[in-house]
């Protein structure tokens, strides 16, 4: 079963890699084209001569590929997702290769991860809204904060 094209666009890091995928779009760039079960893959034709591997797991919404790309997914993972997203005719049923692997190698993009923010000001409502812009930046790029005093670090 394919993610809604809504699904896809919200696994996108930002809306840089959101139009880069816009631009991957055409059946050209990808001649090959692949799913067995919910793994789509397919091979991205970039600018240099080996074109980029790229497989996503549709039900989870994960996507790996051989680009040098520090976003996840890439651009490339999201056109794929978008491209089923849109058509899941255009993906020939084939035996998964090797490099397409399985789900849960796919989804690998997913960790756990433990930061410290210390805010301090002389004035504690200045200290307060620097506390509120820091919570507010980490929550909209999805991690959870939890607020902690000055007795919390002595414990």
């Amino acid at each position: 079963m394919a993610l809604a094209r809504t699904a896809v666009e919200a696994l996108a890091p930002d809306q840089s890699a959101l139009t880069a995928a816009a631009g991957l779009l055409k059946a050209a760039k990808w001649p090959v084209r692949g799913r067995a079960g919910d793994i789509d893959w397919g091979e991205c034709q970039g600018s240099g001569a080996n074109p980029y591997r790229v497989a996503a797991d549709m039900a989870g919404g994960g996507a790996k590929c051989t680009c040098p790309s520090r976003k996840f997914p890439c651009r490339h993972g999201l056109a794929l997702m978008l491209m089923c997203a849109r058509n899941e005719a255009d993906f020939t049923p084939a035996a998964t290769p090797d490099w397409a692997s399985t789900s849960s190698d796919i989804a690998l993009g997913a960790a756990y991860v433990t930061a410290t923010i210390t805010v301090w000001d002389a004035d504690p409502r200045s200290a307060a809204e620097r506390q509120r812009l820091a919570e507010t930046t980490s929550q909209g790029r999805a991690f959870t904060c939890r607020r902690e005093t000055v007795n919390a670090i002595r414990s």
